[in-house]
């Protein structure tokens, strides 16, 4: 996943099926809106296969939600699929004024026939908990 804030530095969330989280920087700041570009890999497979492409693809049968805890006020899809339901490839995080730990799980959920945007329907294909800290922006 790929974290772009509004200053456009790059933040590198990488993330396994232990869901382990690394920062490129290790820094995630408060008060800042950040884009986020979730990409899925399969890294039981050799070469790691990029499944990105196939969530696309299906979009309309799937959904990324998110469930935020902490120093994060709010996550939210970007993107949508053919119906204007949200998919969440694309998503837009906002951090709180306070510095303070944070977590942030994110479920890939397959819908298909069955999408309305709701969390609580379909399968879960990948579910994966996000643990950072958020520090106080330099002066």
């Amino acid at each position: 996943m790929k974290m772009n804030p509004v200053q456009n530095v790059t933040r590198m969330l990488n993330w396994s099926k232990l869901s382990v989280v690394a920062f490129a920087d290790g820094v995630i700041y408060t008060s800042t809106t950040y884009s986020a570009v979730t990409t899925f890999l399969n890294e039981e497979e050799t070469p790691v296969e990029d499944v990105t492409a196939e969530i696309i693809e299906e979009k309309n049968d799937h959904l990324i939600c998110f469930t935020r805890t902490g120093a994060v006020s709010s996550a939210v899809a970007f993107d949508e699929d053919d119906n204007e339901i949200p998919v969440g490839l694309v998503s837009v995080w906002q951090t709180a004024n306070t510095p303070g730990a944070a977590t942030v799980k994110l479920t890939l959920k397959h819908q298909p026939g069955i999408k309305t945007g709701s969390c609580d329907i379909g399968d879960t294909d990948i579910e994966v908990t996000f643990s950072f800290n958020v520090i106080q922006q330099p002066l």
